[in-house]
């Protein structure tokens, strides 16, 4: 799951701390994927120890991360989504070599689900965004130095800073910057060959995918809620 997905399914919790952790594993990966930031290790760091109570809030919102992510990735839903928009790829753009069309499936389908629930409430996104402006960027940093074993993180502030003055999420409801992160994304994992997202007909294809995961994702997200609730 992408940033928002992860906070809506905790958007009830208060604690500013945990917030920021549930999202420390995916900005790990944005700020430099160098950086192992695995949950046996963080557990293993932790275990057995005494722990302030602000490093007891983030360690408990990055496990909350792996959890749901581990939920959902293991779940019906990822696999039959991503084996189906995966074909449908390959399918609509016959003449492209789409290199590896399961991992740009499920790319994708993380950040239609970010998108719909930001057109379904935006606030969501001020709310997202204000339990990062209630913690200091040094403070982020030095927790995050902490659980990735004090890891060397000079310039994790400005990181952070950055994500949180530039809130590039709102930026979702715009297809083009959707097209532009997925190319980022796919650059950082060493693919370069996308030039089927510049086609007009890939815009059709992401709409016409947006408008059937439409009628779908609340229910989906309110199945993933009660997962995890243990219900």
């Amino acid at each position: 799951m992408n940033f928002l997905s992860h906070f809506f399914l905790d958007h009830q919790i208060d604690d500013s701390l945990f917030v920021v952790g549930a999202s420390t594993p995916d900005l790990l990966s944005v700020f430099d994927r160098k950086i192992k930031f695995k949950e046996r290790d963080i557990s293993r760091r932790v275990q057995d120890r005494e722990i302030s109570a602000e490093q007891h809030s983030f360690y408990q919102g990055v496990i909350r991360h792996f959890q749901v992510d581990k939920i959902f990735h293991s779940s019906d839903f990822f696999h039959e989504e991503t084996r189906k928009m995966s074909q449908n790829l390959r399918e609509a753009f016959p003449q492209s070599d789409i290199q590896r069309s399961f991992f740009v499936a499920h790319i994708l389908l993380e950040l239609s689900l970010d998108r719909l629930l930001i057109q379904e409430d935006e606030m969501l996104l001020h709310k997202f965004y204000n339990h990062f402006e209630n913690c200091k960027a040094a403070q982020i940093r030095k927790l995050t130095s902490w659980l990735a074993d004090d890891a060397y993180l000079p310039s994790y502030d400005a990181f952070i800073h950055k994500f949180t003055q530039d809130k590039h999420l709102l930026r979702y409801k715009d297809w083009g910057y959707i097209i532009y992160v997925l190319k980022r994304i796919l650059r950082r994992v060493g693919i370069f060959e996308y030039a089927y997202l510049d086609s007009p007909h890939f815009l059709v294809f992401l709409q016409a995918y947006e408008n059937d995961l439409g009628t779908r994702y609340q229910h989906i997200m309110g199945t993933f809620t009660q997962a995890l609730s243990g219900k």
